[in-house]
């Protein structure tokens, strides 16, 4: 279940990477580092975005259509306000957006959304609990769990948590080649139905290096990149 989600979260991201490749140093998407005036740097400048936002506006991205004040925009972005939208900035803001307009998408992203304030709430209800049973608990035997077992007590999502329908973004028109071939290596993974469940059980063995159950990030990391 979170494999499904994951994959979805990678292409997603990806395109919005993309569409920041775009405004930064005044790129095309597609790995050009630039120039000597306007160098990619992972982050936008008041410049850059003023010079490029008309140009993401095929992405299909919410936050990134029918902008009426770009400085207006620039600033939502800017949480930290720095002067410049950092890449981590910048998709904080388009999954906002798109939670907000109650997309198909953000309905997707919203599921990290509620599972951060979940964990929040359930860690000080985890400790206060804990220091209540420290207080009257004896000596217990202890179990051995496999990693697997504890994987499912720290899972992300719910266990009745199901998001119907394609884990996946739209591609627009704007979005570039690089990216199209990279959501398209992993399209098929995140759809819900039979034959991509099966694929996906596929994957994960390829993905779960050490056959512990867990997908850690260097292993997902090294997956990706063949």
């Amino acid at each position: 279940k979170e494999f499904r989600i994951m994959i979805g979260y990678l292409c997603v991201y990806v395109v919005m990477y993309d569409a920041f490749q775009k405004v930064d140093g005044g790129t095309r998407g597609e790995g050009d580092l630039g120039d000597e005036h306007n160098p990619d740097d992972l982050r936008i400048e008041f410049y850059e975005w003023l010079a490029s936002y008309e140009n993401v506006t095929h992405h299909t991205l919410v936050g990134l259509q029918n902008i009426e004040d770009p400085k207006v925009v620039f600033g939502e972005m800017d949480i930290d306000n720095g002067g410049v939208v950092l890449l981590g900035e910048w998709c904080q803001y388009l999954a906002k957006k798109e939670v907000q307009a109650n997309t198909m998408l953000g309905s997707f992203l919203n599921i990290s959304t509620m599972v951060k304030e979940e964990r929040h709430d359930t860690k000080k209800d985890s400790t206060i609990q804990a220091a209540s049973s420290k207080d009257t608990t004896t000596t217990t035997n202890s179990t051995d769990t496999s990693p697997k077992d504890e994987a499912k007590k720290e899972s992300a999502l719910k266990p009745d948590c199901r998001f119907k329908g394609e884990a996946m973004v739209t591609l627009g028109t704007g979005v570039s080649q690089d990216a199209r071939d990279f959501v398209d290596s992993f399209r098929v993974l995140g759809q819900e139905n039979d034959e991509a469940k099966k694929l996906r059980n596929q994957e994960w063995d390829h993905c779960d290096f050490n056959s512990n159950g867990l997908i850690s990030l260097a292993e997902c990391d090294l997956w990706i990149k063949e």
